[in-house]
């Protein structure tokens, strides 16, 4: 089983797949979301979003720079 996972941004969707959880650094600090969880809202910070894909029957950890959050600059 997999959850379907989207990153998107006010511009554009940066990433669409279904993977094994995803980490997110959270204010409070970082929570996994695996396939179920509960719905909740949280203030993101600064940081890595770890993905864990699912290949066959093993997993893969994913880190990439279009996954990485970061606040807009503000002017």
């Amino acid at each position: 089983m997999a959850l379907h996972f989207e990153l998107v941004t006010p511009a554009r969707l940066v990433r669409s797949e279904d993977v094994h959880m995803v980490v997110v650094p959270g204010a409070e600090g970082e929570f996994g979301v695996l396939e179920g969880h509960a719905p909740f809202m949280s203030t993101i910070r600064d940081g890595a979003l770890l993905v864990y894909r699912t290949e066959g029957a093993r997993r893969k950890r994913s880190r990439s720079r279009a996954a990485s959050l970061k606040s807009p600059q503000r002017a």
